[in-house]
């Protein structure tokens, strides 16, 4: 009986170890720098980095904005990703996964621009 319950006790011990280092699956950006590195530049032939920010714009809201504080889009949540419109005044759209912090840009009959994002700080 002894042996059974150092056991289990054991056994408790490795599983809360377990769950309390495995953290979320998926959480939320959070607001602030992020270095922009473009992955896949589509028409653009763009390379490099940026520094972007996102700033909260209310509940499930972001605006993602470039180093002169211009805000480029506003994301909402939709499911697991932030969608939303440019701000700037073209017709793109902007989503970005909340798992891999990538932001995909789409520009009406262009290919696809991705860029991912990494906290600074």
């Amino acid at each position: 009986m002894i042996t059974f319950t150092r056991g289990l006790a054991v056994g408790v011990v490795l599983a809360g170890v377990a769950i309390g280092l495995a953290g979320p699956a998926s959480a939320d950006p959070t607001a602030g720098p992020y270095t922009a590195t473009i992955i896949d530049p589509g028409a653009s032939h763009k390379t490099g980095s940026v520094n972007w920010s996102l700033e909260p714009c209310g509940p499930d809201c972001f605006r993602l904005l470039n180093t002169q504080a211009s805000p480029l889009f506003e994301l909402h949540r939709q499911g697991n990703v932030w969608a939303g419109n440019s701000l700037t005044g073209s017709a793109n759209t902007a989503t970005l996964d909340n798992d891999s912090l990538f932001l995909t840009i789409q520009a009406p009959g262009e290919p696809n621009v991705v860029i991912g994002l990494t906290k600074n700080g």
